[in-house]
């Protein structure tokens, strides 16, 4: 569950900075540096995370 919501927080930040025409370079540097922040905070590890994250992206 934790995993989800975690990839709900980092795709509405990714969508907010978008709409605020953040470059993508400049947004994925910010996403970078507060992923391993968010990690903790949800308690999830990176693995967990990376897995969880390429099976919602698709193929």
């Amino acid at each position: 569950m934790r995993v989800e919501v975690l990839i709900g927080m980092v795709d509405a930040i990714a969508r907010m900075w978008a709409g605020d025409k953040v470059p993508a370079r400049e947004g994925g540097e910010r996403l970078q540096a507060l992923l391993p922040q968010l990690l903790r905070a949800c308690a999830v590890d990176a693995d967990t995370f990376m897995r969880a994250f390429e099976a919602a992206s698709g193929p």
